[in-house]
């Protein structure tokens, strides 16, 4: 599971923390123990396999832009 603590809106308001809550844990049980412990509400979770869909898009988005390796 992951857990995105900010909401994708709110990330850019303070990216370091929103970087520093996203966690990868093993199971929803490990998620809610977390932000018991760290007093946190819950975020966005979603299972792995989503969010390597996810991040595969974006990349292979991001590879063919200005910013692909060899373009600079």
């Amino acid at each position: 599971m992951a857990h995105f603590l900010t909401s994708v809106a709110r990330m850019w308001d303070d990216v370091v923390r929103s970087c520093a809550h996203q966690r990868v844990f093993c199971g929803v049980d490990c998620v809610d123990g977390w932000l018991a412990r760290e007093e946190l509400a819950r975020g966005y979770v979603m299972d792995l396999g989503t969010l390597w869909r996810l991040a595969r898009g974006v990349h292979r988005a991001a590879g063919s832009g200005p910013c692909a390796p060899g373009s600079g």
